[in-house]
């Protein structure tokens, strides 16, 4: 593997060099900079490779993950607060009101960074069954979230925009997350395995 060839101060400066592009720019100027979701996904497994490889600060603690994730959830949902409020005398400003809130934001960039150390941070033994659910998860991802299921599922079965305004939000968000999930792990574990190679080729013969 490529990533793990590099040594780690060239490993640093390559995750520089994609958060700068992928992340702070696209942050700043609310534009994706020439960026596309395949381009900020393998921006992530870049940083997921060196968290792997060579941990991340080691004073660090999973209580202080926790505060650094608060910490800039806050910072995300009252940039978006303030930038509302500024909105209302200078009406230019409101397009950028939910900059914060885009995958490739600064702050989700670093919330959801915090987030994921917090539960890497945890200790488990083995478990069967969250083992059996966690190794689906990219399976899911690429079924529920392809051009064709995705608008299928939030705007036509689910419909989630009719709730934004309503205390109802918060938990149908919760069940309809557990329901796609559920649903799609399902389809992964009983879906008919393809045949093997040996088994799908035709008898040679005499």
């Amino acid at each position: 593997m490529f990533l793990s060839k590099l040594n780690k101060k060239t490993f640093q400066s390559l995750l520089t060099i994609l958060i700068i592009i992928w992340c702070i720019i696209p942050t700043v100027t609310l534009s994706n900079f020439q960026s596309n979701s395949l381009l900020w996904f393998m921006t992530l497994y870049c940083v997921a490779a060196y968290i792997r490889l060579h941990g991340m600060n080691s004073h660090l603690t999973q209580k202080h993950y926790i505060y650094l994730w608060i910490l800039f959830s806050a910072l995300r949902y009252m940039s978006s607060v303030i930038l509302i409020v500024i909105g209302t005398k200078i009406p230019y400003v409101v397009r950028g009101a939910l900059a914060f809130y885009s995958q490739q934001s600064i702050l989700t960039f670093l919330s959801a960074l915090s987030l994921f150390m917090v539960f890497k941070e945890i200790k488990m033994g083995y478990h069967k069954w969250i083992n059996l659910v966690a190794s689906g998860t990219f399976g899911v991802y690429l079924i529920h979230d392809s051009n064709i299921i995705r608008p299928f599922l939030w705007h036509e079965l689910f419909r989630n925009a009719q709730y934004q305004k309503t205390i109802l939000l918060i938990p149908y968000s919760i069940l309809v997350i557990v329901a796609v999930y559920s649903v799609c792990t399902c389809l992964l574990y009983t879906s008919p395995s393809p045949p093997d190679a040996h088994e799908s080729r035709m008898p040679s013969s005499a």
